[in-house]
């Protein structure tokens, strides 16, 4: 269990998603949070790999490279 503390702010923008959504702040809040963590675990996986590796790699290289991909 879990319990947080919102500014008004932010708790009225959630309320009107919830509205708008037919979901619940909860649900809202809970989707949110695993986001971020799958967001902060690939960054913290990339971060390491980079240190491994150390290379780096142009945006045009990037791209080249998935092109078929994207």
């Amino acid at each position: 269990m879990l319990s947080i503390r919102l500014d008004k702010d932010i708790e009225h923008s959630l309320n009107e998603i919830a509205d708008a959504t037919k979901q619940s702040k909860s649900a809202l809040i809970r989707e949110a949070i695993l986001r971020y963590i799958e967001d902060k675990s690939d960054y913290l996986a990339a971060v390491a790999a980079m240190k491994k590796t150390q290379a780096t790699y142009s945006l045009d290289e990037v791209l080249a490279e998935f092109k078929d991909e994207l």
